[in-house]
């Protein structure tokens, strides 16, 4: 077995500097480029877009690690992290990638890739790992963000998990949250709105998630001022605990069907 065959064994999605590495100690630039092409030619590997491969041509790459492929520093987050997780009501046909590149979205084979930046208060305190977690895909590891990160970041940006039915479907599947992760993390977003939007979820799961009541007290300090909303159907109940004003939907308990 060739080398190029040994490394693509062990990598079926890679980008250009991973061939590099993985070939390039004994070989040019133009050599790489040229076995790119040939192999490109052949149909033993097909293209993503420019720097981005996979094996085999007639195969379709997975998403997951296509979506991990994508920057550098790639994290799977929000809905995309949920389908990981084993938390997804549904599978979406896009794959939400955090990063601090400067990337554009991608459309391939009927999946879309979004590039999503970090939340500006951890990138200005350099906390952009934190929460995250890696997890084996067809022998590669993959970087997504954990389900306590999960969870924060999806109820603030209800747009990259399908909206506020998906999200309490998904909710619905998590056997517990670690409180300690999670107040740690809403710290270092430092977003009041979230603190309401996660004391309002820890109180509705409070007996499936073995909430306790000094963590939803430790929360309710920090919601904000003025009434807010928890998603943007601007309509529903003010909860006063959390000054949040929340969908009548989201007021039956979780599990229950509508």
């Amino acid at each position: 077995m060739s080398a190029i065959e040994r490394f693509l064994e062990k990598h079926p999605v890679f980008s250009w500097d991973e061939f590099v590495n993985g070939l390039g100690e004994d070989r040019s630039e133009s050599t790489l480029r040229s076995l790119i092409r040939n192999y490109l030619q052949s149909g033993k590997i097909g293209k993503v877009k420019s720097g981005l491969y996979y094996r085999g041509s007639e195969t379709v790459p997975d998403k997951y690690l296509v979506g991990s492929k994508l920057a550098a520093d790639g994290i799977l987050g929000y809905h995309t992290a949920f389908e990981l997780l084993g938390y997804a009501h549904s599978e979406s046909s896009a794959v939400y990638v955090l990063t601090q590149s400067r990337v554009r979205p991608v459309q391939f084979q009927h999946i879309k890739y979004y590039p999503v930046s970090h939340p500006a208060p951890l990138t200005k305190d350099n906390q952009q790992m934190f929460g995250t977690e890696k997890i084996e895909r067809f022998g590669l590891r993959v970087r997504i963000t954990g389900k306590e990160r999960t969870v924060v970041d999806t109820l603030d940006r209800l747009d990259y998990v399908g909206g506020m039915e998906e999200l309490r479907r998904c909710l619905e599947k998590i056997p517990y949250l670690d409180f300690e992760i999670l107040e740690s993390y809403l710290q270092h977003r430092d977003k009041k709105v979230l603190f309401a939007k996660v004391g309002f979820l820890l109180e509705q799961m409070r007996e499936d998630w073995w909430v306790q009541e000094e963590w939803l007290d430790q929360l309710a300090t920090r919601i904000p001022q003025s009434p807010a909303y928890l998603s943007a159907e601007h309509r529903g109940q003010l909860l006063p605990r959390w000054n949040l004003i929340v969908p009548d939907t989201m007021l039956r308990p979780l599990g229950e069907s509508a």
